[in-house]
């Protein structure tokens, strides 16, 4: 799902977050990710985690994906665009 939106054209960063059993993911600068194919990728692959999808005109794209329960540390990591998109 991480490669999706990058891979729709745009450059924008993602960042990565785990708090609280869930992963928050947060992609901008996407705007050709929000709509059409992209956008419908993303959507059943947030729905078959049980997550959750939020698509914004201005191209950020966030989903919220549930994680099994158990110790792990809550931190946030920027993901620059991979060079072979």
């Amino acid at each position: 799902m991480v490669e999706a939106a990058p891979c729709a054209g745009d450059r924008g960063p993602a960042r990565l977050r785990r708090r609280r059993g869930a992963l928050h993911l947060t992609v901008t600068g996407v705007r050709l990710a929000v709509p059409g194919p992209v956008a419908e990728r993303l959507r059943v692959q947030a729905t078959a985690a049980d997550g959750r999808l939020t698509l914004e005109p201005a191209g950020t794209v966030r989903v919220l994906l549930p994680l099994p329960a158990g110790p792990g540390p809550a931190h946030a990591r920027e993901v620059s665009p991979s060079p072979h998109v």
